[in-house]
């Protein structure tokens, strides 16, 4: 087969290295490394460094590099098929929310959620019109969709009208590196190279509304108001739109010197920094599926987490679950997860276990059936 990928969001993510870029990444990386027989033929914006996303395992000759705006004009504006581009293809794979015209391809497209139809109100107004505009051609024009959950498989059944047959769950994976243990001299490295001086709650996740890290701040000044607890809370994320209001929030539980907000955390430090973490905390109002979960359970991190949407399909019995919007909830699992070392042990037991039902290699092998499939 010829299999398409469009992988301009590695290009367009790649200071970030979240979200999207995690998925198309390790997706299309784990494709290559599993699968000889076929020929892809990958779309990609200009950008610096070599290979795709900088890895030399991955080779440039199946690299297609246009400039960004000029495939975006092309591609939704002109509507040109994606054939005057990559050449005659078989399969053509829209892993991020879009599909464009396809001369004789099948189209496979991967829905991560539906928040641009549920959940406006997580959106940056000025995105939420191109968005929903934007899922719903896509949605239409598949002939087969990914859906990363069962919640987001449900969602697009009952939002966009699509018939489950239609629709693969493929979950999301982790990479290998979270299963290893790294040397506890990196992990303090990191630390100081993030300004962490103190043992830690840690969240990571761009700060943004739906991650709801107003509540997470709150949970802290609770627990700290009642214990003589020396811990701080690490935010490691990109600093989205919605920062000034955190920042009121510290302010307002007079935290500034108990959170620190790294910024976007570079690759090779994130699993040292979960590593290092007391706890992990992920609050969000929604989630299609919610990596970070699982990330922090294969690193031996016992984990909070919301039981709204996807994460109690992801978290399973692995995580202390809570209702995202009672801080009282929330700090009293902190505190039990905190100072019972029986009950972070088990936790942490069962995050291991948990964790090793999710791998990219897995998710790779099940989309590359996919698109044997639809062929």
């Amino acid at each position: 087969m010829r299999i398409g990928i469009d992988i301009r969001e590695v290009s367009l993510l790649s200071r970030s290295k979240v979200g999207w870029y995690q998925y198309t990444y390790n997706l299309v990386a784990n494709l290559l490394a599993i699968d000889a027989q076929n020929e892809y033929r990958l779309l990609s914006m200009l950008c610096r460094g070599k290979g795709f996303g900088g890895d030399e395992r991955i080779p440039t000759a199946s690299v297609r590099r246009l400039p960004g705006k000029l495939t975006g004009v092309l591609l939704e504006r002109l509507s040109l098929p994606i054939e005057c581009l990559l050449g005659p293809l078989d399969v053509f794979h829209g892993p991020c929310d879009f599909l464009p015209r396809s001369l004789r391809s099948r189209r496979i497209l991967t829905l991560h959620d539906l928040m641009a139809l549920r959940r406006q109100e997580f959106i940056d107004p000025g995105w939420i019109a191109s968005l929903r505009k934007r899922v719903c051609a896509a949605a239409k024009q598949a002939d087969a969709i990914i859906a990363v959950s069962e919640f987001t498989k449900a969602e697009i059944v009952e939002l966009l009208d699509i018939p489950p047959k239609r629709i693969r769950v493929i979950h999301n994976g982790i990479a290998p590196v979270y299963r290893q243990v790294g040397d506890p001299g990196r992990v303090e490295q990191v630390k100081a190279k993030y300004g962490i001086a103190r043992p830690y709650v840690l969240f990571v996740g761009n700060i943004e509304p739906k991650k709801n890290i107003e509540a997470l701040i709150r949970a802290f000044a609770a627990l700290r108001n009642g214990s003589t607890s020396s811990l701080s809370v690490v935010v490691a994320g990109h600093k989205d739109w919605h920062f000034p209001a955190i920042q009121v929030v510290v302010r307002e539980c007079r935290a500034e010197r108990d959170v620190v907000f790294t910024g976007p955390v570079d690759g090779d430090d994130l699993p040292l920094l979960y590593q290092g973490a007391v706890l992990f905390v992920f609050p969000s109002l929604f989630e299609g599926f919610g990596i970070p979960v699982i990330e922090a359970m294969a690193r031996g991190v016992p984990v909070v987490a919301s039981d709204r949407t996807s994460i109690p399909e992801v978290a399973g019995d692995a995580a202390m679950l809570v209702d995202p919007l009672d801080v009282a909830q929330m700090a009293d699992a902190m505190r039990r997860l905190v100072s019972d070392t029986a009950l972070r042990n088990e936790y942490i037991r069962r995050g291991h276990q948990r964790a090793e039902a999710f791998s990219w290699e897995k998710a790779a092998r099940e989309t590359l059936q996919l698109y044997q499939d639809v062929r």
